[in-house]
């Protein structure tokens, strides 16, 4: 998963804030993937939990533009 320069990016919507960091998150038994690595099929082993990084956008927009300027 994890590419030399590159730099992913995934857009969904959540209900809240709290939402996504149980969606993404790892929880502290790190066997358990979470449910996004789940439903993106990433193995666990391929990513660096320390580099991810998650925003709520609370008012919420489907122009991409301006989700990439919060």
């Amino acid at each position: 998963m994890e590419k030399q320069g590159w730099d992913l990016i995934w857009l969904g919507n959540i209900n809240d804030e709290d939402s996504i960091g149980e969606y993404v998150d790892l929880t502290y038994d790190e066997s358990v993937p979470s449910q996004f690595f789940i439903d993106f099929n990433i193995d666990m082993d391929d990513a660096n939990e320390d580099t991810i990084e998650k925003v709520f956008y609370k008012n919420g927009s489907s122009d991409i533009s301006a989700l990439l300027d919060y």
